[in-house]
């Protein structure tokens, strides 16, 4: 299974990466919103993890062409601050986002959640 981990900086994303791989999972990289709109494409990913800062896209526009475009019941949580605004997160669950968790969390309870998606029939 492929896991797209969109911008979520360097430290958390290596952090993920690891859990992630020890749990059997592959993840995927993506810097921005356009580079993850590819990615998701390209390597058929079968989940997506995304910061609700997605650069270059609103984040409900950003989870509405995901909808639109790609199969649409490809898992998405989205990682928030703890200060961050809480209706970009309102804005991110209506637009057709799964689950969220706020930063700092713990890898271990993030890839739970993708676990209990991925492997949900809902899901599949």
């Amino acid at each position: 299974m492929r896991v797209l981990l969109c911008g979520l900086g360097s430290i958390l994303t290596n952090a993920l990466d690891y859990r992630l791989r020890k749990y059997g999972y592959q993840s995927l990289r993506a810097n921005g919103g356009s580079e993850a709109l590819n990615r998701i494409h390209a390597e058929h990913a079968d989940a997506l993890v995304v910061s609700t800062n997605v650069q270059g896209y609103k984040l409900a526009t950003f989870i509405a062409l995901i909808r639109e475009d790609f199969r649409s019941r490809i898992p998405i949580i989205l990682v928030t601050e703890p200060d961050a605004d809480p209706t970009s997160v309102i804005d991110g669950l209506d637009a057709g986002a799964d689950d969220f968790v706020t930063f700092p969390f713990k890898p271990n309870e993030l890839v739970l959640r993708l676990k209990l998606r991925l492997h949900d029939p809902i899901f599949r």
